[in-house]
């Protein structure tokens, strides 16, 4: 179902999943010419999707946008996953603790005790069976280039989908993931993979700020586990970016981030560096 869009430009849609348990908000943002260049060639065009899209999504849209008018990208497609309401913070976190977690988590305060996690692998087989083909069939973008960039708790998310299903996208962005305490197990779980368990072609971009840890917290360990988490994908891959960004906090991150991702995920040739 249409419904009103966020941005100027794309369109929105209420898709219900996992037998109408949850609705979740889609938006699209078709892709954009060079200014003043030779017109977009018909496509079909590569395809980024962005999950925590109820926060991220204006960001994500507006980098991508800019760096494809100004010939830095090629065109292509940007759809935000969010939720339904995901506009009232609290709807926002219980969704996203509910369906991006692999796997029950402990919720510190000032979180509900009694939310739901762990929701993840039944999310990942709706993303599967439901998402994709709605996202196909929507855009006709080439599905064979869609990329998939995660946030924090959506981070291990990606994570854990590139582990079990690496060749469902073309590229993974993680951004500073949720890897402390208990989900540091994601990282151990890279152990003993050979190295053609991923696709040559395949592209990986892993970022977090330097000044994200905060001690006695889920972001105690941010920036050294993102780069334990890179370290152990360059053992086996040979297409893993890994960026540090100066200054940055968990929040502040996001720009330098996304803009980094898009520009790795979708560059033509030689990615930048």
């Amino acid at each position: 179902m249409r419904i009103e869009t966020r941005l100027p430009h794309g369109t929105s849609y209420l898709l219900p999943i996992l037998g109408g348990e949850v609705r979740l908000r889609l938006d699209v943002m078709p892709p954009a010419p060079i200014a003043f260049g030779p017109p977009m060639t018909d496509g079909p065009h590569p395809l980024l999707l962005l999950l925590d899209a109820d926060l991220h999504y204006p960001v994500a849209a507006g980098l991508s946008r800019l760096l494809q008018v100004t010939g830095e990208v090629p065109p292509h497609w940007v759809v935000g996953l969010g939720f339904e309401g995901g506009e009232a913070i609290d709807v926002y976190a219980e969704r996203r603790i509910r369906y991006f977690s692999p796997w029950p988590i402990a919720l510190p305060a000032p979180y509900p005790q009694n939310w739901v996690s762990g929701q993840g692998l039944r999310f990942r087989q709706a993303l599967v069976e439901e998402v994709l083909p709605f996202i196909e069939a929507t855009t006709q973008a080439k599905r064979s280039a869609f990329n998939l960039i995660g946030v924090s708790l959506a981070g291990l998310f990606v994570t854990r989908l590139l582990r079990d299903a690496p060749t469902l996208f073309r590229g993974y962005g993680i951004i500073s993931p949720r890897l402390g305490d208990q989900d540091r197990r994601m990282i151990r779980e890279f152990d003993g993979l050979s190295a053609g368990w991923l696709p040559l072609d395949t592209r990986i971009v892993i970022c977090a700020g330097d000044r994200e840890d905060v001690p006695g917290t889920d972001l105690e360990s941010m920036t050294a586990n993102a780069a334990e988490l890179a370290g152990a994908l360059q053992g086996l891959h040979g297409n893993v970016q890994h960026h540090v960004h100066p200054g940055e906090t968990h929040a502040s991150v996001l720009g330098a981030a996304l803009s980094r991702s898009i520009r790795a995920l979708m560059a033509l040739g030689e990615q930048p560096k």
